[in-house]
């Protein structure tokens, strides 16, 4: 409580010492267009590594699925990152999961990032300003997450005239504007984006249920999901100004059957509904101060965000007079209260200053479980089990840059991170260091070393992360996930324009959270706690890439060489195995041609090393079962049928599947009316070539040949989800 009367006092002061000077203030306020400043020498000097800045732009013209700008898709053109499955929104980063990297929009994390169980993501780029993406030598204010860090910033409303764009795509359309409420004072700007495919569907199922109805089947489906933004900006004065942000994303799905009965033509009152939803949505507000006083900038966030999923499963049955109506649903999800302050200063021209404090509170619901009957005399019954868990956490930072010598730059710092909870409480001391060395003009030379705690983990049961799986507040029932990453780097750029760089990284994980063996969060009679057993991993590997311009044609060439390794006493017989995205290779190759002023290609390459899966090459016999010639052979049990054996797993992740590769082309053609609006035309072809990439892989037994020889062959077949897909949208900007 103190503490907490403490900061709010030391805002108070602050937002009242920069009010006071208000009147003594000659500066006029100056709006100027933006400019972009670019130093091909930047790179070399700067020593953040692994570091990455996407502008809006850039990620609008990349070639993606259903011609749906996708900022995640962005990253997966860097080395050292992976999509995870084809098509997927997925992010793994140099040997991380999913659930490791931290999302900041406006100053408040977000927990779920995805559409569709993870082929979008939530980010509409058409209200993004840029975005900042670290894969290494992580800035100290940054922390609750061990894989990587992406900042957000969404556009600024113009506070002299109203700016926008419509869109409109094969899948979905969006509209985001930005006005003056008050000229030079306040603005608003709003984005907005929804997907028909629930319309589209409409005349499918359509078809579908006349052609069942004489059978008394009805089919039924849909899908939908929107997100949306509101930013409200107002500036007090020249020293200070405030921005209010909202978020909002959510999804929804359903699927089922209805069955009655046909009498002459017409239904019965014979009735029979079975039907199963699935919703997720992710939701914040926050509030931002940002004052310039004593010498340097102080910034304040309040936020609040949180993410939530459900999963209901209904059966409705009726006969004559008589209604009975199960209904079961589980409901995971997380809240979280936080209070952000830094303040940042220039001691002198080569050194600056920076340190902060964070609060955060948090409230867990992994695992909510309904169970409800009706029937005809409206009796109600209903089970329940909640299970909620609610945790602090405290943070504090310094850190400081210093440019001793025009050759040599170096970052350091230090967040203190303590966790709060009613069974087990956590301090964790992260140390983070960034030098830089220039050995010439045109070379540098850097290493870093950071080090994460992650106090909170989405374990899957799945081979697809989905935002459905929940939230666990780990750090309650073990040791936070923490992590602890070092990295090397040389960086060149030659004479004739070429930008090369190249980053050596070890990366050593403790804390990772897997479900034992035999379990999933599917199990309702097990508690999510007893679920839960912990290992540690560890990934190393290179990242190079090789950038240049050639008049109009900018070209990028990226490798990425990974291993990726997990290692639990309670799993695969306690010896290492590798992790499901162990990619050992990576390519990236893209290019950019600007072939007129209102005509610009845009090409991307992939090809990456197929993901790991578990598979039984060999089955063995049952008791009580005649299975002699396994693994060999197929017999025929008299008593149980065809038989198989039980599948003998030797070991998690033994089969590499078939190496990805995909071709994307992009083609943007822009124009200007003659009310001053510009228009741009995008086509593009998804997956060019049509390669059909391993999604996953299955198992089943074919006869020999010739078909009188008696036995069995075992037969693998790979199952692919995504070919060659055409895309088209229509942007109108004012």
């Amino acid at each position: 409580m103190i503490y907490r009367i403490v900061v709010s006092f030391y805002m108070a002061i602050s937002f009242v010492m920069v009010m006071g000077q208000e009147k003594s203030d000659t500066m006029a306020i100056t709006t100027l267009d933006e400019v972009l400043v670019t130093d091909d020498r930047g790179f070399l000097r700067d020593t953040r590594m692994g570091f990455h800045s996407f502008s809006a732009d850039k990620i609008k013209t990349l070639p993606v699925i259903f011609g749906e700008p996708d900022l995640i898709k962005a990253f997966h053109t860097l080395p050292g990152v992976s999509a995870g499955l084809e098509g997927f929104s997925g992010l793994y980063v140099r040997g991380g999961e999913n659930d490791q990297n931290l999302f900041i929009l406006d100053g408040m994390p977000l927990h779920n990032v995805s559409h569709l169980g993870g082929v979008f993501s939530t980010f509409n780029a058409y209200s993004l300003k840029k975005t900042d993406f670290y894969k290494s030598a992580f800035p100290v204010s940054f922390g609750g997450k061990i894989s990587s860090v992406t900042e957000l910033q969404l556009s600024a409303p113009g506070i002299e005239k109203t700016v926008g764009s419509f869109n409109l795509g094969l899948i979905s359309g969006s509209m985001f504007i930005a006005t003056p409420i008050k000229k030079n004072k306040t603005s608003i700007a709003v984005a907005l984006r929804r997907t028909w495919l629930d319309v589209v569907t409409v005349p499918t199922l359509a078809i579908i249920n006349a052609t069942t109805k004489s059978e008394g089947k009805k089919t039924i489906g849909g899908y939908h999901f929107i997100d949306g933004s509101l930013r409200l900006d107002h500036i007090w004065n020249s020293r200070l100004k405030s921005t209010l942000t909202g978020f909002y994303s959510g999804d929804s799905f359903k699927i089922g059957e209805e069955r009655f009965g046909i009498e002459d033509g017409y239904e019965t009152q014979y009735h029979k509904k079975d039907i199963n939803r699935l919703k997720w949505q992710s939701y914040g507000i926050s509030a931002n101060m940002t004052a310039n006083i004593w010498n340097g900038c102080l910034i304040c966030d309040l936020y609040w965000t949180g993410a939530e999923s459900k999963q209901i499963e209904s059966q409705d049955s009726k006969y004559s007079d008589k209604l009975v109506t199960n209904t079961t649903s589980n409901i995971n999800s997380i809240n979280e209260w936080g209070l952000v302050e830094s303040f940042d200063r220039d001691i002198s021209d080569r050194t600056t200053l920076k340190f902060g404090m964070g609060q955060s509170l948090r409230r867990y619901n992994p695992d909510r479980r309904n169970m409800t009957r009706i029937d005809k005399n409206e009796s109600y019954s209903l089970h329940g089990i909640s299970n909620h868990i609610s945790v602090g956490e405290l943070a504090a930072y310094i850190e400081c840059d210093w440019n001793p010598i025009d050759k040599m730059s170096v970052y350091a710092g230090t967040r203190i991170q303590t966790y709060i909870s009613c069974n087990k409480n956590h301090l964790s001391v992260e140390p983070r260091l960034s030098m830089q060395f220039s050995l010439s003009k045109s070379l540098s030379v850097k290493v870093s070393y950071s080090e994460m705690s992650q106090f909170m983990q989405q374990v899957s049961s799945n081979y697809i992360s989905l935002p459905t799986d929940s939230w666990l507040p780990t750090g309650t029932i073990g040791n936070p996930l923490k992590s602890n990453i070092t990295s090397i780097g040389v960086y060149a750029l030659s004479k004739n324009g070429y930008r090369i760089s190249a980053e050596g990284w070890y990366k050593d994980m403790t804390g990772v959270a897997e479900f034992k063996e035999g379990v999933s969060i599917f199990n309702p009679n097990v508690a999510w706690s007893d679920k839960i057993t912990f290992g540690k991993g560890w990934a190393y590997g290179c990242d190079v890439s090789l950038e240049k311009e050639f008049g109009n044609i900018h070209t990028n060439i990226s490798y990425g060489l990974m291993w990726n390794m997990r290692k639990f006493s309670d799993l695969n017989g306690g010896k290492t195995f590798p992790a499901k995205f162990d990619n050992r290779h990576k390519v990236d190759i893209s290019l950019n041609w600007t072939i007129r002023d209102n005509l610009i290609l845009n090409t991307q390459w992939q090809f990456m090393s197929g993901n790991r899966t578990t598979v039984a090459l060999y089955n063995i016999d049952l008791p009580n079962h005649f299975f002699p010639t396994a693994p060999f052979e197929r017999p025929s049990d008299s008593l149980q049928g065809d038989y198989t054996g039980a599948d003998l797993l030797t070991s998690r992740n033994n089969v590499r599947l078939p190496a990805f590769h995909r071709l994307n082309i992009g083609v943007t053609l822009t124009g200007k009316l003659h009310n001053g609006m510009r228009y741009s035309w995008n086509f593009g072809l998804y997956n060019a070539y049509c390669h059909m990439n391993a999604f996953t892989l299955t198992k089943d037994y074919v006869p020999k040949r010739p078909l009188d020889d008696p036995g069995w062959h075992r037969n693998f077949q790979v199952f692919s989800l995504i070919p060659v897909i055409p895309n088209i949208s229509y942007t109108l900007n004012f």
